[in-house]
């Protein structure tokens, strides 16, 4: 009753090919290499036979993009909104019954240079999920110069970008009275390049979020 299932998409990173953020083990792993769409559908259906009903898609740096074009050749790939959609559409179909079925990281990167495409994506996933889900995003810190030096995936506008898009899409109330879908903002401390004013610079960016509602 309390077990959740994480699904992988996908490993690799699409960052890869300019070394990825600093402190993270994915590029290790080299280019995306994504599980084809019935397979991972398979692969539910036979949990969700087993009684299975929490379900994660992760361990993928960005489930934005999942099946993305040209992933291995750019370091911001094109997101594939149709993939994605049958993706978890194919899931839904085989597990109409789920309790949880959420998702795990996603680039804000991605999100801000792809904002209609993102948007698209935004919406098949609530389309199909449980609400109460959250894009968890590396944002690690919006320092600069922190952000040049551990070659980090967005700048802090990228970030505010996303947050708001994902935001207008997402914060309405689901079936089970929580949020559909939010961001998540994940910061990370003792990044080469940080100083006193790092912490300052993190801290009036959430109060910006705050502020701007």
């Amino acid at each position: 009753h309390y077990l959740i299932a994480e699904i992988e998409t996908y490993r690799g990173c699409p960052r890869s090919i300019v070394g990825g953020c600093s402190f993270c083990s994915e590029p290790l792993k080299g280019l995306p290499d994504f599980r084809p769409i019935n397979d991972i559908v398979k692969e539910v259906e036979a949990l969700y036979k087993w009684g299975i009903r929490h379900i994660r898609l992760g361990n993928q740096p960005c489930i934005f993009s999942y099946m993305s074009k040209d992933a291995g050749k750019k370091e911001f790939p094109e997101p594939n909104p149709i993939a994605i959609d049958s993706l978890f559409k194919g899931i839904r179909s085989i597990a109409p019954s789920l309790k949880t079925f959420h998702i795990d990281n996603a680039n804000p990167g991605i999100i801000a240079r792809y904002l209609k495409l993102s948007k698209q994506i935004a919406k098949s996933i609530i389309k199909y999920h449980t609400s109460g889900d959250v894009a968890a995003f590396g944002v690690e810190s919006v320092d600069p110069n922190v952000i040049k030096e551990n070659n980090l995936k967005a700048s802090s506008k990228d970030v505010f970008d996303a947050i708001k898009l994902i935001n207008e899409v997402g914060s309405k109330r689901g079936g089970n009275g929580m949020p559909e879908l939010l961001p998540g903002l994940n910061f990370v401390f003792g990044l080469k390049g940080e100083t006193k004013e790092t912490f300052d610079l993190d801290m009036a960016f959430l109060r910006k979020i705050v502020d701007e509602g």
